[in-house]
């Protein structure tokens, strides 16, 4: 930003250094006519006294009886400077103009004054002004030099010094002079003001004028882009004593900032500025201006001057808030901010500024989502970024903001990928040429793959260059489309091709492994076995340390179990190492490679090593089963003993088996019976357990016998289903109360859920107070959940039931806020019309109503609200509109219990 103050011509001050005579001295001429002379004298003396209009008078009446008087021309200058005195410049400049041109008065006066009358009156004119200063300058002896173009030249101006040594005339000839320079300057004759400057620079010097000079040959050094010899101009004002000392010292500042990028020198300007004038009314736009050098001097590489530019924009801002630039110091101090990685500092400071108009402010909505997406607040970062981008992709940073929007919508809890992909998309539409499109497509192919949506995922994925240093991760996720798509011998060539490109470039990009990892696995899941074996091998011998070693040779070991090649598959297996997650299933696999090879007794060591290193493993269970079955085949009488202690302990006979397998056994049976829609049988196996389990066991199995009993309280009615009810929520609670194991990912979900059924509940036994509290509880405790919503939606009901209408309107707006088209909204919806309804504000809950069927594709509750809004409108005494709506009901949905109550109300009111 270049700033320049409003006084760029000097207008306010062009006469400053005119001297304006107040005194006209007596004229003695001989005259015949006694009276005329006595009529002069008497308007002289008037002059002389300073009544200016008296004198006035009196100089017309010396005209109207004497008009061609010997003392005329003398005549017209004094009426000339009463004009003047009065500050009728236009009278004045005719008089003084008539005296110029008679005999008798001094040339050099009549002109000067004549100039000066010339320059002030309105309109003005310089021209004018610029001749008669000329002719007063040559009245005093002075020449031009030249026969076409006269100008003023310093060697003849030389010339006049040399035979004019007097003070009292250098003196007059100076004043003159800056007349002349004045009336040049205001015609923005600017070479022709820097000519007369270095033409009467022997005059000036040392002169009373000379600050004033060297302003306005500063300002003509600037017109013209001298800036160099503009900033010597004004720093030898500056240096001068007089009232343009403060104008000479700003403009030295402004030109070293706007043109000579001096900017600590400018800076020093402004601070000097500060302190010298601080009643100067430009004294905030210093302040401003030597914040704005230090920004300058940052982006020029100053790196120590980004916290005085930070300080200084601050606190002018503070200091000066009504200033027309106080919103720009305010978001530069927060832009800087930005710069200085404080994010939360510039969010404090430009966020005030959001209601601005200010076309200077263009990158605030950007700077704060920026700030707030460094903050990871994804949900403001996301807004602000849309905000600042949609409709406006032409933008500096926009396609920017849409690549950050959509990271952010990614980053939300849950990710709204559906915004996402709508930033990456208009970025990819809008911004073509933006560096960041392959980004974007990356990011939308990848949202796609993860949502299934293979074919689609690999559209954006192609679009990336060939060259492009993302083309390998596009080409990578596009195989990982194909193998998840079921086509893993697309699959597997994609993965080879690029293996077998970066190999040749980098043999070490991260990729490389990866890729002819998943070409094997495409390979094996293509039924390509033999091909799977030898590419899964080669990772296995070349990448012995990589991370995914285990995943590798496991593989291996089941393609070569595929061809029968149980030996090798064993020692694939082996490869495995202890400390990875899928070591107990190349146990497992080892030992089925043994049965298969006809070798069971050669099992039993693999079973074993499996359950003595992962006893917690899945696959314990069934290895304890097939270890029987083993021990049963091979053992001879001991193995036979073993294996029947084994089925006794897996079938439940006696000796009676540990608590843990009745615990799994009694979790199981509930799992089916739940399945098989027996809710009783299976509440009562999974209250078998609860007894004596713990941990995460009896978490999930107090959850789930909840689950079962309010199956069976919804089919119940009356006393049996307040009972159902009742023991469910004994079994939620045993679930909440539950101290979780240390695998607590799955349970603490459960645990979350099992507060909401509390509420719910505790609702459905009409506990309402109980049932808000609960409600209350999970919001605060768990404000980010993904099923917020749903506990908002209970906590309306709750509070709804209590009658407390508003607050439960403020929370089942929580619930619809965010558009998500699913039940819970369509049920928040209704619920909201009824708040209202039972406000008895029909008008608001008709729209609320009408949301519900226009939002909501949920016939339950669409039905319903069309039913509720109907009443609404009787209640409004509308019975010709609430009957349409009555019969739109029933003929829309005609198979809901709200068409039945329909046709009950149409014939009452018909």
């Amino acid at each position: 930003m270049k700033l320049m103050n409003n006084s760029n011509h000097l207008a306010n001050g062009i006469l400053a250094g005119f001297l304006i005579a107040l005194l006209l001295g007596p004229v003695r001429v001989c005259a015949a006519d006694k009276d005329a002379e006595a009529a002069y004298e008497a308007a002289a003396g008037l002059f002389n006294l300073g009544l200016w209009k008296e004198a006035a008078d009196g100089y017309k009446e010396y005209f109207q009886k004497h008009p061609r008087h010997s003392l005329a021309g003398h005549a017209h200058y004094g009426l000339g400077l009463c004009y003047f005195n009065m500050k009728n410049y236009a009278g004045a400049a005719a008089e003084l103009g008539k005296a110029a041109s008679s005999k008798g008065p001094s040339k050099v006066d009549a002109n000067l004054y004549l100039g000066q009358a010339l320059m002030m009156k309105a309109p003005a004119n310089p021209k004018g002004a610029e001749t008669a200063f000329d002719e007063s300058l040559k009245a005093m002896g002075m020449e031009k030099e030249g026969l076409l173009n006269r100008t003023w030249t310093k060697e003849k101006i030389d010339v006049w010094l040399e035979a004019n040594e007097k003070e009292k005339e250098r003196e007059i000839a100076s004043t003159v002079f800056v007349g002349l320079l004045e009336s040049t300057y205001l015609q923005g004759n600017w070479k022709s003001v820097i000519t007369k400057t270095e033409a009467f620079g022997g005059l000036v010097e040392g002169a009373e004028v000379e600050q004033r000079v060297r302003v306005l040959s500063g300002e003509a050094h600037t017109k013209v882009g001298q800036f160099k010899e503009a900033a010597v101009a004004y720093e030898s004002a500056a240096n001068l004593k007089g009232s343009d000392a403060a104008e000479a010292l700003f403009r030295l500042g402004l030109v070293r900032l706007n043109h000579l990028e001096s900017y600590e020198a400018a800076a020093e300007n402004f601070s000097e500025f500060s302190g010298k004038y601080r009643n100067d009314p430009k004294q905030p736009d210093a302040a401003f201006n030597e914040a704005l050098c230090y920004y300058h001097s940052y982006y020029g590489g100053k790196q120590e001057h980004l916290n005085q530019a930070v300080k200084q924009f601050a606190a002018f801002a503070k200091g000066n808030p009504k200033h027309d630039l106080a919103e720009v110091a305010q978001f530069y101090s927060g832009k800087l901010q930005h710069v200085q990685e404080n994010w939360r500092g510039a969010v404090t400071t430009l966020e005030p500024l959001l209601d601005s108009e200010n076309p200077a402010l263009g990158q605030l909505i950007f700077l704060l989502g920026d700030s707030h997406h460094q903050l990871r607040d994804w949900k403001k970062a996301s807004g602000y970024y849309m905000d600042f981008a949609k409709g406006n992709e032409r933008a500096l940073n926009a396609d920017v903001a849409l690549h950050n929007a959509g990271v952010a919508f990614s980053n939300l809890n849950p990710p709204d990928h559906e915004n996402a992909m709508a930033a990456y998309e208009l970025l990819e539409e809008k911004c073509a040429d933006s560096p960041h499109v392959p980004s974007a497509r990356l990011k939308l192919g990848i949202i796609h793959y993860q949502a299934g949506r293979y074919d689609a995922a690999k559209k954006p994925l192609a679009k990336i260059p060939a060259n492009h240093a993302l083309r390998p991760d596009a080409d990578y996720f596009m195989a990982w489309a194909d193998l998840d798509n079921k086509q893993p011998a697309n699959a597997a060539k994609r993965f080879g091709d690029l293996a077998e490109r970066l190999a040749q470039d980098d043999p070490k990009h991260r990729l490389v492994a990866l890729s002819r990892l998943y070409q094997g696995i495409g390979e094996f899941e293509g039924g390509d076995f033999a091909d799977a074996a030898t590419t899964l091998g080669k990772f296995v011998a070349d990448f012995e340390e990589h991370e995914k070693l285990d995943e590798a040779a496991f593989n291996l070991g089941l393609a070569q179990m595929e061809l029968s090649r149980w030996d090798d598959a064993i020692k694939s297996f082996g490869k495995v190492p202890v400390g990875s997650n899928i070591h107990d299933r190349a146990l497992y696999q080892a030992a089925w490679s043994n049965r298969l090879a006809n070798k069971p007794a050669e099992a039993v060591p693999f079973y074993k090593s499996l359950l003595d290193q992962h006893a917690n493993s899945p696959l314990a269970n069934n290895v304890a089963l097939e270890l029987a079955e083993v021990e049963f085949e091979t053992g001879g009488e001991e193995g036979g003993q073993d294996s029947v202690n084994r089925l006794v302990a897996l079938l439940n006979k006696k000796p009676a088996p540990d608590a843990n397998l009745r615990r799994l056994a009694n979790y199981r049976l509930g799992i089916i019976y739940f399945n098989q829609k027996k809710f009783s049988d299976s509440a009562k196996s999974f209250e078998a357990m609860v007894g004596d389990a713990d941990g995460n066991l009896l978490i999930s199995a107090a959850w789930q016998a909840g689950e079962a009993r309010r199956q069976v309280a919804v089919a119940a009615e009356g006393a049996a289903q307040e009972a159902e009810y009742k023991a469910a929520l004994k079994n939620y609670e045993i679930a909440v109360n539950a101290k979780p194991g240390e695998q607590q990912a799955n349970t603490s979900v459960l645990q979350e859920q099992a507060i909401l059924r509390i509420g719910q509940s505790q609702a459905a036994l009409f506990e309402w107070a109980d049932s808000q509290a609960q409600f209350e509880k999970f919001i605060k405790d768990h404000p980010r959940h993904k099923l917020v919503r749903t506990a908002h939606l209970g906590l309306g009901w709750a509070l709804q039931n209590q009658e407390k209408h508003v607050d439960a309107i403020a929370s089942l707006e929580q619930v619809v806020t965010e558009g998500i088209r699913d039940d819970t909204g369509a049920r928040a919806q209704f619920l909201l019309g009824e708040c209202y309804f039972e406000q008895k504000q029909y008008a608001k809950c008709i729209i609320e109503f009408s949301k519900v069927e226009s939002l909501y594709a949920f016939p339950q509750w669409q039905s319903k609200a069309a039913y509720e809004l109907a009443q609404a409108l009787l209640r409004q005494d509308q019975r010709d509109k609430a009957k349409m709506q009555f019969q739109r009901l029933i003929d829309k949905y005609p198979d809901t219990p709200a068409a039945t109550a329909a046709k009950n109300e149409l014939r009452l009111l018909n």
